[in-house]
């Protein structure tokens, strides 16, 4: 009995913990990340492999480490000082580092060309583009020698208008049309 009403109070009390509470900016570590600022930031708060800065241009970026070898692994833009509105430059990183997306954020929403790369090779995997957070225009997938496999037209988010696919080789294996998402005719 003496347990259950303990762990119901620890509940209670982790439940109504104001958020200001959750997140306080503190610089653990601001030796590891001297010298990684982006020009005219501040480090605002930093732990062993993350950490805030505030921007010459009013922006917050948070970037993330691999722990071992301190290579950037995540470099996010927020227009908030509580990180929750992404608006800017967004790059990830492989722990080698290698690029493994880039893009851009609006308002916290997708906008403007997106890319990802491969693990490995680093060549470049899929491309396409964001209007208000959904994908818009001809987005083009590549294979390993960054030939187009596969390209698809959207709007709204949705596969709208023609579609193609190559084998490895370039040799066209399926065309088609999409409407709302739907294959309406294939070849």
């Amino acid at each position: 009995m003496r347990y259950s009403i303990f762990i119901l109070l620890a509940i209670f009390c982790t439940q109504c913990t104001p958020p200001k509470m959750l997140y306080q900016p503190t610089k653990l570590f601001p030796e590891r990340h001297h010298g990684r600022l982006d020009e005219g930031s501040t480090l605002l708060s930093s732990t062993y492999n993350t950490s805030v800065e505030k921007t010459a241009e009013g922006k917050y970026v948070k970037k993330f480490y691999y722990a071992t070898t301190m290579q950037l692994t995540e470099y996010n833009t927020y227009a908030d000082e509580k990180l929750t509105i992404s608006d800017g430059i967004c790059k990830q990183w492989f722990d080698d580092g290698q690029l493994s997306l880039e893009g851009q954020y609006s308002n916290d929403q997708m906008t403007g060309e997106w890319k990802r790369y491969r693990f490995g090779s680093g060549k470049l995997s899929s491309k396409g583009s964001y209007l208000s957070g959904k994908e818009t225009g001809r987005w083009f997938n590549y294979g390993e020698t960054e030939n187009i496999v596969s390209e698809y037209e959207y709007l709204d988010g949705k596969k709208n208008g023609s579609f193609k696919e190559w084998n490895e080789q370039g040799k066209l294996i399926r065309s088609g049309t999409y409407q709302n998402d739907e294959l309406k005719t294939e070849e």
